[in-house]
């Protein structure tokens, strides 16, 4: 009789198929002249993560496939929001750099976050992939390939801050805000900016403050210590969750140039910054299943508790610094805004200063009005250079000729808007806003109507933006904020005009709602 077939331990196996796996890989290299960086996370796995194996999921695909078109040149600014927990230091602050250095041995990479035990972790784990038998055989095939001649680490430059190979190319490790003047690379890459801390404690103007000092020494200091290689660009990548409406990724991604992969924990058909790339098609449908459980997912959820929108949906919350709130603009009135019966139609600008991706935003939107009551009707809003707002505000003027009063903030391009417009449209006025704090503003005049529910907005069929209207007054003061600020001037007219407070707007509640 036959006894039974004794089997090693299941980690024991794990482990032998991971080191399989790896000369597999190193086997590849044989038939074909370079190993992508799929492969190579295959290979490399079992030297930094012996103990868990390796699992292949879309979302760490797509991550390699994005931070390949970086070591290509193709993308020179990349954003990558992911909830934590789902490999993307693994991905982008271990392997990439290691795997890179394959074919460019000279690339110089800097590499940042808000920890110092951070990157030096991830310094760390990626010399341990160089230092390997695995990486030594690998780095020899490609050299046979035809590839760049076998290099080793340099043994005057070996410290897990910095570390140097024979070259000339470099890793240096540092925090935000540490000694970085002086230190040139290719590639800035910079993992976790913010500690959560930083954005959960402390008042509104403490957390906004810590957020601005790492925006402006993204300005001020990192900016400038990349170069650029012959004609290629210099790269920046930003990594992480976000963690405030006003954090370095909102700032990041703001810019001209950049190219954003959002991954949120639970797809979101309707969320902002959708990748084009994710597969997902169903509301709820989890990132990552395979690697964090349902359950797990659930409980991590409860502990974030006002941090999940950031963490977790990539979409930072003001909480409870929020101005406006969401329960405040759930009334919608019937119809198409063009038919609505008004007292009084008017229009509000909030023109910025310069035209162009990464500066405010041009708002023009219709109001109509009955008694207290006040419809928003339509908006148009655009980064755009002067003559592009200009000509829209004339379009919505002749859209709209039931409008009497057109309303202009006087502010940036605000006086040019004016004094082009005067005597050509009529019932243009400028609004020389006295408050300059926009928080206390939209205190004062934007949130008595709307908590006293006396907005209505349009339906979504006759108006697409306007759950994006709804998200960006409820981040206010987060930017962009100029919608709420464009609401808030005519509010801050009209009740100047009519010299009532708030109390007195909700005695005089006008004119019925019959036909609405």
């Amino acid at each position: 009789m036959n006894e039974p077939l004794q089997l090693p331990p299941v980690d024991e196996l794990q482990r032998y198929i991971q080191a399989l796996d790896a000369q597999i890989e190193l086997a590849k290299l044989h038939t074909s002249a370079s190993m992508n960086l799929h492969d190579f996370a295959r290979g490399a796995w079992p030297i930094v993560e012996p103990a868990t194996p390796y699992v292949s999921t879309w979302h760490i695909d797509l991550i390699f496939e994005y931070m390949q078109r970086v070591t290509r040149g193709e993308i020179t600014n990349l954003v990558i929001n992911i909830p934590p927990g789902c490999c993307k230091s693994l991905s982008c602050s271990v392997l990439h750099p290691a795997w890179e250095w394959l074919d460019m041995p000279w690339f110089r990479l800097q590499c940042l976050s808000h920890d110092h035990s951070l990157v030096k972790r991830d310094a760390i784990k990626a010399r341990s992939i160089i230092t390997s038998g695995w990486y030594k055989a690998v780095k020899e095939q490609v050299a046979a390939n035809g590839g760049p001649p076998v290099w080793e680490l340099a043994s005057d430059q070996n410290e897990i801050q910095l570390y140097a190979n024979t070259a000339t190319g470099q890793r240096q490790s540092l925090t935000i805000g540490s000694g970085v003047t002086g230190a040139h690379a290719h590639r800035q890459s910079v993992d976790d900016p913010h500690d959560v801390k930083d954005a959960a404690l402390g008042t509104p103007d403490q957390i906004e403050d810590r957020m601005k000092a790492v925006c402006d020494t993204d300005d001020q200091v990192l900016s400038t210590r990349v170069d650029d290689i012959g004609e290629r660009k210099a790269g920046r990548i930003l990594i992480g969750q976000r963690v405030h409406p006003n954090d370095l990724f909102a700032h990041r991604l703001a810019e001209e140039d950049v190219v954003h992969l959002c991954l949120p924990m639970e797809y979101d058909p309707d969320h902002p910054h959708k990748s084009p790339d994710d597969p997902r098609t169903t509301a709820g449908e989890l990132l990552c299943p395979d690697l964090i459980k349902p359950d797990k997912v659930e409980k991590t959820k409860a502990k974030l508790g006002s941090q999940e929108d950031a963490q977790f949906r990539q979409l930072p919350q003001l909480g409870e610094f929020a101005v406006y709130r969401m329960d405040w603009f759930k009334q919608f009135y019937q119809g198409e805004p063009w038919r609505l019966k008004c007292d009084m139609w008017d229009i509000s600008c909030d023109p910025n200063l310069v035209g162009g991706k990464g500066n405010s935003y041009w708002v023009i939107q219709v109001w109509g009005w009955r008694g207290a009551y006040r419809f928003l009707l339509d908006e148009w809003r655009e980064q755009c250079p002067y003559d592009e707002g200009k000509f829209a505000f004339k379009t919505m003027a002749k859209k709209w000729p039931q409008v009497k009063l057109k309303l202009i903030e006087d502010k940036a391009n605000g006086h040019a808007l004016y004094n082009d417009c005067k005597g050509k449209i009529k019932g243009v006025k400028l609004y020389p806003r006295g408050v300059k704090d926009k928080v206390t503003f939209n205190q004062l005049n934007g949130v008595p109507p709307c908590a006293a529910g006396e907005v209505f907005l349009p339906l979504p069929q006759f108006a697409p933006w306007i759950e994006d209207w709804r998200r960006e007054v409820c981040r206010f003061p987060a930017k962009p904020n100029d919608r709420a600020d464009t609401m808030a001037q005519l509010f801050a007219h009209r009740d100047e005009a009519k010299n009532m407070n708030a109390l007195e707007r909700a005695k005089k509640r006008g004119a019925g709602l019959r036909d609405l």
